[in-house]
């Protein structure tokens, strides 16, 4: 394992927004969620307008055509346009395809100084996604938003991560540890920040409101999001649902969140059972109707071929 070394003192230590600033370019793909979320939460916005900015990205679009026409929403018949795969896909699982195409070079990668796979962080960040959307109906919060706050609360370790491999000379390691920290012991002892406030800044920085990135920055500490703190204590809920829903026994599961977060979502023991099963289901069945991203070469996510419809 790598060496742990705090590498300078605190005090000259730098912030979560320097720590972001070598992301702080937005993925073409990923520039469509900010305005996606945007259009969707505008009574005003028509169908049209969520096509035209489904079309901005190519790769985006033939992602969306992909699903429409898989054998689980075409019935044997091919969908010709974006407007045709919209309709027959519906609006909520066209945005869980878009903001996957748009997160997956942001999620796809090995995360060396986390020993994190590639699979394993995409499975995290799309299971607690899904966790998230479940959870939305019980503190009636807009779905869209909650799976993107699900999908994208590890934004901050790829930031970290980056920083440390490209910035520092020096190994520096942070140990994994799951569910309820994660790994915000050593980030505290060696940034004197967690990723949750990298997370935060990078996701401003990207375009973000606030209901999407406070509940990400403060995911360890609900209490203290303020205004966002139901949203803050869906998304702990969602992460132990994260590392719970792909775990049969239940007595190694981790221990369930504190019990003013549960009380704060609204959701109890046996709705969290339900939930854990429906969204290892739910991620069992997108595996097939999408293709997993992989990485051949640890820099470019590449994509399986599609299946014949």
């Amino acid at each position: 394992m790598a060496k742990r070394s705090r590498l300078k003192p605190r005090s000259t230590l730098l912030g979560p927004d320097e720590v972001t600033r070598d992301l702080a370019d937005l993925p073409s793909a990923a520039a469509v969620l900010p305005q996606l979320l945007r259009l969707l939460g505008d009574d005003s916005a028509n169908v049209e307008n969520i096509v035209q900015l489904l079309k901005m990205d190519q790769g985006v679009s033939a992602r969306v055509m992909k699903i429409g026409n898989s054998a689980y929403y075409s019935q044997g018949y091919r969908c010709q346009s974006v407007e045709e795969a919209l309709a027959r896909v519906g609006m909520l699982k066209t945005y869980e395809v878009v903001a996957q195409a748009a997160a997956a070079d942001l999620l796809m990668r090995r995360l060396k100084t986390y020993a994190i796979e590639p699979e394993d962080f995409w499975r995290q960040s799309v299971t607690c996604a899904m966790a998230a959307a479940q959870l939305a109906r019980y503190i009636d919060v807009d779905d869209h938003f909650a799976y993107t706050v699900g999908l994208l609360h590890g934004a901050g370790i790829v930031a970290v991560d980056h920083w440390a491999t490209t910035a520092q000379e020096e190994a520096i390691s942070f140990r994994w540890q799951g569910f309820p920290n994660d790994a915000t012991e050593d980030e505290r002892d060696i940034l004197g920040f967690t990723s949750a406030s990298a997370a935060g800044a990078l996701l401003k920085s990207w375009g973000f409101q606030p209901g999407i990135t406070e509940p990400i920055r403060w995911q360890f500490t609900p209490d203290a999001a303020g205004g966002n703190r139901k949203m803050a204590c869906l998304l702990h809920v969602a992460k132990w649902i994260r590392d719970s829903a792909h775990i049969p026994d239940r007595t190694e599961r981790p221990a369930l969140p504190d019990a003013k977060i549960l009380a704060a979502v609204g959701a109890s023991n046996d709705d969290l059972d339900a939930i854990c099963l429906a969204v290892a289901e739910d991620f069992e069945r997108a595996g097939k109707l999408l293709a997993v991203p992989s990485r051949g070469d640890g820099k470019e996510p590449k994509e399986t071929p599609p299946e014949p419809v």
